[in-house]
């Protein structure tokens, strides 16, 4: 387990902050929680520490140069700073330093908690070796970047760390491009190689901040680029060329998704879900995919999601006949298309990374391949996708742990409640730490991850079905904070709760209430 030192010289938030988190499920351990800062120098001279959460204006020494102290003395250590002060010359020097984050006080429990999982992804790739060797401000970078991109930092601090990382978010026309390594035994080492091309491309009439996040995917924040625009889109396919080029000198082979343009910055973490869920679709195809030439998700395909979800073979079958004798009729690449966005509706069905880990597997082993079917063969295609992805959720469904069936049970019918991992764990007389690593590896999602994509599905419901208003249905929903369920809302699906409902209410032609 990790170890971690809590300093800060009022001990109410000494204990506060020690309590406010699960630590022990995050592989954490507090190892010193103290109000004394000379105690905490003492121990840091003695043992080793892997995370330093401290204050910053205290008295002998300063959280600043407690942490400057730190690095000294264990140069790997990573730091978090809580203040009650705002000023950017803390700011600055706290970043300076190597910190991961200036959170203000009163601490937000979701940003902190968020904060530390970006960090123990750090700590993780950094044991993997010195495959990474990057200063403290490109690992403090690419921090921002992908908190961006997952929507998980306010619009105040991404423009205050933007300005010190020289990003101008005053820019316009916003997009995402991913690129997955498909060999993923060596997926760090070829995302290493791929990050390194495309930063050497040289001279483009776009902006691109690029970074790896946590699955080992190359992501490229795009700014003054229009996918919409065919002469971008032109000079992008160009670059993607040269990148095909130099990776194919290495043998790396990878798929490329482009998620839609937005004209602000905040439209980032939509491009980016939209970009995510089309990425293994893009593995199918020789060319990048553009998500804007896909047809907006509806109900259709949701159903169609619900049905391969919900194990209803026979149903799911028949929609697919019905629905794919419309594509005969399209041109090759519009029926292609569609045929593409109801193997994302498909795979969506496989929710739990046990199962989609599977996902390159399952589409490789539908024969023939996609790239080589005339639209006549897409039916009888995406029916034996289908059959495999049902026959692959059942074997994970009777190859799951007990503890995890019984887990997830308990979520999605107590969602609306105050439920943790912690109170669940005690049900089954086990510790929340191995709960909480036997759910990640069979969900491939933290606890309270899984927990908060249950209550979004519900709360997309209400809002389309009932009349209460958003603030009801965000507290309904579990929700203990209505601008942190509008900001998860908006990255999801790609509008505000407010702006779903008069959308669902005009298709029906129904009287929206806000």
């Amino acid at each position: 387990m990790y170890q971690v030192l809590i300093v800060d010289d009022e001990a109410v938030v000494v204990k506060g902050l020690t309590a406010s988190i699960d630590w022990e499920s995050l592989n954490l351990n507090v190892a010193l929680a103290t109000s004394d800062v000379n105690e905490a120098v003492t121990y840091i001279e003695q043992r080793p520490v892997d995370l330093l959460i401290t204050d910053v204006c205290m008295p002998d020494m300063t959280g600043l140069e407690l942490i400057s102290y730190a690095r000294n003395r264990q140069p790997a250590i990573r730091s978090i700073v809580i203040s009650a002060h705002d000023k950017f010359s803390y700011v600055k020097e706290a970043l300076k330093n190597g910190a991961e984050n200036y959170l203000l006080k009163p601490v937000d429990k979701t940003e902190l908690t968020e904060t530390i999982i970006k960090t123990i992804e750090n700590l993780n790739q950094e044991e993997l070796g010195s495959l990474i060797d990057v200063s403290n401000r490109m690992a403090f970078r690419s921090n921002v970047l992908d908190r961006w991109t997952r929507n998980s930092i306010d619009e105040a601090d991404l423009a205050e760390r933007a300005s010190f990382l020289d990003i101008d978010i005053d820019q316009s026309c916003w997009s995402v491009v991913l690129i997955q390594p498909q060999t993923m035994n060596t997926s760090l080492v070829h995302a290493l190689q791929l990050v390194k091309i495309m930063q050497n491309l040289g001279e483009q009439p776009y902006t691109s901040q690029y970074f790896i996040n946590g699955s080992f995917t190359v992501v490229g924040i795009l700014s003054n680029f229009n996918a919409e625009n065919q002469e971008h889109r032109s000079v992008l396919l160009s670059q993607l060329d040269i990148l095909r080029t130099e990776a194919a000198g290495r043998q790396i082979e990878y798929a490329v998704s482009i998620g839609e343009s937005g004209g602000k910055y905040t439209d980032i973490p939509f491009s980016f879900s939209q970009a995510s869920r089309y990425l293994p679709v893009a593995g199918l195809l020789d060319t990048p995919l553009f998500c804007g030439d896909f047809p907006a998700r509806g109900e259709a395909e949701a159903e169609l999601t619900a049905m391969i979800k919900d194990g209803d073979k026979s149903k799911a079958i028949a929609w697919i006949r019905q629905q794919s004798e419309q594509l005969p009729a399209l041109d090759f690449r519009q029926a292609q298309i569609q045929a593409l966005a109801w193997i994302a509706a498909i795979a969506d069905a496989l929710d739990l990374s046990e199962q989609r880990q599977h996902l390159p597997e399952l589409l490789s082993n539908t024969k023939p391949d996609f790239k080589e079917l005339r639209p006549v063969q897409f039916a009888a295609w995406l029916c034996d996708f289908a059959e495999s992805v049902l026959a692959q959720i059942n074997r994970q469904q009777q190859l799951m742990h007990p503890y995890v069936l019984r887990a997830v049970e308990q979520i999605e019918n107590n969602f609306s409640q105050d439920i943790s991992l912690k109170t669940i764990a005690a049900q089954f007389n086990v510790s929340s730490a191995y709960l909480g690593q036997l759910f990640k590896t069979q969900t491939g999602r933290y606890f309270n991850d899984y927990l908060t994509a249950v209550r979004l599905e519900q709360a997309q419901k209400m809002i389309a079905e009932t009349n209460l208003n958003i603030s009801e249905i965000s507290s309904k929903t579990g929700f203990s904070s209505q601008n942190y369920f509008n900001r998860l809302f908006k990255r999801t699906y790609g509008q505000s709760p407010g702006e779903y409902r008069i959308k669902q209410r005009s298709k029906s032609g129904i009287k929206s209430g806000i």
